[in-house]
């Protein structure tokens, strides 16, 4: 029998573990920031922290966020999330082809949380709340995506897009949405990817039906619940039936809260009618983290 002495050890901490499929009262232990078997623990001068009344589970994975500190002014400084309990999370976007680079420099290999992106097609990302990318198709700088792409191929998720009024021109909107949907086809062709398109639909020029349609399977339709304009809804409260058809091909709907991107009773309406998100997130921003009232922060969601 194998005896070593633990770090630490959580007692009386209610352990949900989805990998395992654990939700149950359970203490555990610590040593060189690695889970040990209780079983092998000698000693008691560990440090004991006292979990009950508590969560203990593996760190979060927060998908939608926005972390390119201080290379855009929307921006957090990912690690902050730690203390929140997120230990990983996805940046939706914030940088673009010319400014991805400095991005992953900067951010993603500096970060303790680990961090994977995906790249909005405006070449300058999300620069700042008072300036609005341009999706039109005739400014992307595909030679420069295409080289980004595959060199950060293991950190790239996909492309993003805004598809709201006052962001795309209204009589383009679909235009806009349908190109970048080729596009990444054709970068997967070219490149052996699996880019995906994660798509911002608050008050978008078209209806979340036709938004719907147009994705593939993975395709992340974000901000579900959101309540400008066209949203998932029925007149009646039910589902549209073109997001009903779009869930069962495999399309993702992501809750995507934020603060302007969210309504309460979208959500409840949608809840009630049986339509939860496949993934929540927080869409954290300089404007809304550790501020109410639906995205302070990830556990807050």
């Amino acid at each position: 029998n194998i005896s070593i002495k633990a770090d630490c050890m959580r007692r009386g901490g209610r352990l949900i573990d989805p990998a395992s499929n654990k939700d149950e009262i359970r203490d555990i232990a610590v040593r060189n920031n690695r889970i040990v078997d209780l079983r092998q623990i000698s000693g008691d001068d560990a440090r004991i922290i006292d979990a009950a009344g508590c969560i203990v589970t593996p760190g979060l994975v927060d998908f939608h966020t926005h972390i390119f500190y201080e290379g855009s002014g929307t921006c957090i400084r990912p690690d902050f999330m730690i203390a929140q309990g997120t230990t990983a999370s996805v940046d939706a976007g914030s940088a673009g082809t010319v400014t991805y680079e400095a991005f992953y420099k900067s951010v993603v290999v500096q970060s303790t949380v680990r961090v994977k992106s995906f790249l909005t097609t405006y070449s300058g990302g999300q620069l700042d709340m008072k300036l609005c990318e341009d999706f039109a198709p005739e400014l992307y700088n595909l030679n420069r995506m295409e080289r980004v792409i595959d060199k950060y191929r293991d950190n790239i998720l996909g492309l993003k897009i805004r598809l709201s009024k006052g962001v795309v021109p209204d009589e383009r909107g679909m235009e806009y949405l349908l190109r970048t949907i080729e596009l990444a086809d054709e970068l997967n062709a070219r490149l052996g990817t699996s880019l995906k398109v994660c798509v911002h639909t608050t008050n978008s020029p078209i209806t979340a039906e036709e938004l719907a349609e147009c994705l593939r399977p993975g395709d992340i339709f974000c901000h579900c619940y959101q309540g400008a304009g066209n949203t998932i809804l029925a007149e009646d409260g039910t589902i549209l039936p073109g997001i009903i058809t779009a869930r069962k091909r495999g399309v993702i709907f992501d809750a995507a809260n934020g603060k302007g991107n969210f309504d309460i009773d979208t959500a409840r309406t949608a809840i009630a009618a049986g339509f939860y998100p496949d993934i929540i997130s927080s869409d954290l921003t300089n404007d809304k983290f550790n501020l109410p009232p639906y995205a302070k922060n990830f556990p807050i969601v």
